[in-house]
């Protein structure tokens, strides 16, 4: 079996670093921002950030392949591309003088969304469960959801915004699920190999 990318050190290291980047984004940086495109380019920005800290676990314990990891990545940045199909224009200051965030920014669309490019991907590896690569872009697109707060997230049926408090109880302790289950995973495959030798 190869060596992780990096050690458990590393690995925290790189998930604290990236918590707080993603805080002092999205506390800080982005709600001060008044100019359109400069929103447009650091909101999806932290986003990414966010979809990345979700995935980096994984892949740096070759759980996933890079290509499924930069997938959901995009996936979490380009669900902003129902802003543009929504104000028929891809100018930063259409898309943000909408009145709030289209459908595409509900679970049910997500869902959906993650399901069709998992489908369509499925052939990509075959040692991946059927549902982990629909799982991991369902994470990155509902983490982009949470995080905007006022989405229609529960559509078609009315909810209240999820306040900030909410998204990150939930982000850090998944992307900790995931450094987690990346290490059992590692170990399994060791555990797997090393009984293979003995026989």
């Amino acid at each position: 079996m190869k060596k992780p990318y990096a050690s458990n050190p590393v690995c925290l290291g790189l998930l604290l670093l990236g918590w707080t980047l993603v805080w002092i984004g999205h506390a800080y940086v982005v709600p001060t921002l008044r100019t359109p495109w400069l929103i447009g380019l650091a909101d999806p920005a932290v986003h990414g950030l966010v979809s990345a800290l979700l995935v980096l676990p994984l892949w740096l314990r070759r759980v996933i392949d890079f290509r499924v990891a930069l997938l959901a990545v995009l996936l979490g940045v380009l669900i902003d591309l129902d802003h543009a199909v929504a104000a028929g224009s891809f100018s930063f200051k259409a898309m943000l003088s909408l009145p709030g965030r289209p459908l595409g920014h509900s679970l049910l669309v997500a869902t959906l969304e993650a399901t069709i490019v998992a489908l369509a991907l499925r052939g990509w590896s075959a040692r991946y469960a059927s549902w982990g690569p629909f799982y991991l872009f369902w994470v990155s697109l509902a983490s982009h959801i949470a995080r905007d707060g006022v989405t229609p997230w529960a559509w078609p049926v009315a909810a209240p915004p999820i306040p900030a408090a909410v998204f990150f109880g939930l982000f850090v302790p998944l992307s900790l699920a995931h450094w987690w289950a990346g290490l059992a995973w590692q170990r399994k495959a060791k555990a797997s190999m090393r009984a293979e030798y003995e026989t």
